[in-house]
């Protein structure tokens, strides 16, 4: 609706952008099963729906490899009991990377 009117108005239409986050170990089986569809986090990068969230996966403060590429479908801000500049994502599954022990890459969306 925010970009319909900014067309309307002759204003620029602001591209998507792709937000790259750290993502605990303890989350990936929830977020890749699709168990696990939101994200609670504070909303100081400006995220819009449409744009998309990078989430890379750390284990004991290393990136392990494993990414996961997902659609910001929904947000809910300013709701009673939400801490004033806090969000909560809907996402979908776009993409799932995983990288073995032996370095190998492998891809898919489960």
């Amino acid at each position: 609706k925010e970009d319909a009117e900014r067309m309307a108005a002759g204003a620029p239409v602001r591209e998507p952008k792709t937000h790259e986050e750290k993502l605990a170990a303890s989350w990936w089986n929830d977020i890749t099963s699709g168990k696990k569809r939101f994200e609670l986090c504070k909303n100081d990068r400006g995220y819009k729906v449409g744009d998309k969230l990078l989430m890379q996966e750390y284990a004991a403060g290393a990136f392990t490899g494993r990414t996961i590429l997902a659609d910001i479908t929904y947000m809910l801000e300013e709701y009673t009991g939400l801490t004033e500049g806090y969000a909560i994502l809907g996402i979908e599954l776009l993409k799932v990377s995983e990288t073995d022990t032996a370095g190998a890459e492998s891809e898919g969306t489960e």
